[in-house]
């Protein structure tokens, strides 16, 4: 029985888990993604025709995962709400803004597999080589990776708070904020096109990422104590 005052989220709590679980078969997936380790666009196109199981697996766990970070967005960010209002409440919308379009970019791409097997079968060789140009543009609806920076920022501020509050253990804030700044450094490193930086930002953001959404959905269902408000009262007077 949860102690009185304690903040039990069973639905975030839930939600959380369910976010980091998806992370970890989507790493899965992408390990055995032949289409990822093609030697450029034409051959990945011919390999994604080919062997379709493994992207379609890959955006439908992206999109439904993406869809659950919304919950755990709202669930998370009320933690910390006392502390700065303003602050979090900019940067849960952006965080949200960017599940979203993850949710709506990968739905579609999961939806467009069996349209681009039509059309690169049916096409003739000048247009199947316009469709392989085109092909990143039309698919992919952040090329640059804006929503990792986006749910990166959001959960660093949230756990940079949570250390100066105690809203959560720090242990858990200390693994959240760097894992949110290597999102962002995902987002760096593939617009800058330094690849280092890219890659190391993907290892490590593919293992702090998940295991904090699903220890911090594990603190969500146990419950915490509320943060005192930091928000000015009005007198009486």
């Amino acid at each position: 029985m949860p102690m009185p005052g304690k903040l039990r989220d069973p639905f975030g709590g839930v939600s959380a888990i369910l976010l980091g679980v998806s992370y970890l078969f989507i790493g899965l997936a992408v390990m055995f993604n032949p289409v990822l380790r093609a030697p450029n666009t034409e051959e990945a196109l011919r390999t994604l025709i080919a062997v379709p199981i493994w992207t379609q697996l890959e955006t439908i766990l992206f999109g439904v995962g993406s869809l659950v970070g919304l919950a755990v967005v709202q669930a998370v960010s009320r933690r910390v709400e006392a502390v700065n209002l303003s602050l979090v409440q900019w940067a849960s919308a952006v965080g949200m803004l960017a599940f979203a379009l993850v949710a709506i970019k990968d739905f579609r791409s999961f939806t467009m597999v069996a349209e681009v097997q039509r059309l690169y079968r049916e096409a003739d060789p000048v247009v199947r080589m316009t469709f392989v140009e085109l092909m990143t543009p039309i698919t992919d609806l952040d090329p640059l990776g804006f929503t990792y920076a986006g749910i990166g920022l959001w959960m660093t501020t949230v756990n940079v708070l949570a250390i100066r509050s105690g809203a959560w253990p720090r242990y858990l804030a200390y693994l959240g904020a760097p894992g949110g700044l290597m999102y962002v450094a995902i987002m760096i490193g593939r617009a800058s096109g330094l690849m280092p930086l890219f890659l190391i930002a993907v290892m490590v953001g593919s293992l702090l990422g998940p295991v904090w959404y699903i220890l911090m959905g594990m603190h969500l269902l146990r419950g915490g104590q509320p943060v005192p408000s930091r928000l000015p009262v009005a007198s009486d007077a």
